[in-house]
């Protein structure tokens, strides 16, 4: 067999596989991109962060190119390697969970204050809703926020049993 034949066919098989190769990982990188993005927006959201989640999407990627790369060249070990990959994918997880569980902490510690303020107001003659906007007013932190939300809520047309129930 010829050896122009056999570079040829050798040139068209590996150029078959980086483009399969490629679109491949070109499609992960879209699918990772739009469910990170999404479920990050949504967990943020929650929260009342608005940062860009495109940007977090971004730096933790450049994360995952570049760190392991550093590390590599450092160590000349794989195994620190992979695992500064599965860490890096693990930090925003962790992260939007920490404050999660910071924000609930702070809403427990502060409902009973709040509940106290609102109930003051109601034995003093206001309604419920005027008693929970002056604690809102006089309130600062994530309890603010999640009865502030309740208000907007009732004031859009929902019934105070649905809007209480969104507060929950």
């Amino acid at each position: 067999m010829n050896i122009y034949l056999i570079l040829v066919l050798l040139f068209v098989g590996l150029t078959a596989l980086i483009w399969t190769v490629m679109r491949v990982s070109l499609q992960g990188y879209v699918r990772y991109e739009s469910v990170f993005t999404e479920v990050a927006e949504t967990r943020l959201e929650k929260l009342f962060l608005f940062f860009d989640s495109k940007k977090i999407f971004f730096i933790n990627v450049a994360g995952l190119v570049v760190l392991p790369i550093v590390i590599y060249l450092l160590t000349k070990t794989l195994f620190y390697v992979v695992l500064a990959i599965a860490v890096l994918l693990l930090i925003p997880k962790l992260a939007i969970r920490r404050l999660e569980s910071k924000r609930r902490r702070l809403i427990c510690e502060a409902l009973p204050d709040a509940l106290a303020q609102i109930a003051g107001g109601m034995r003093a003659g206001s309604t419920f809703i005027n008693a929970a906007e002056t604690m809102v007013r006089e309130t600062r932190g994530p309890i603010c926020q999640e009865f502030s939300l309740m208000l907007r809520e009732q004031r859009l047309g929902m019934t105070l049993h649905e809007s209480l129930d969104n507060l929950a």
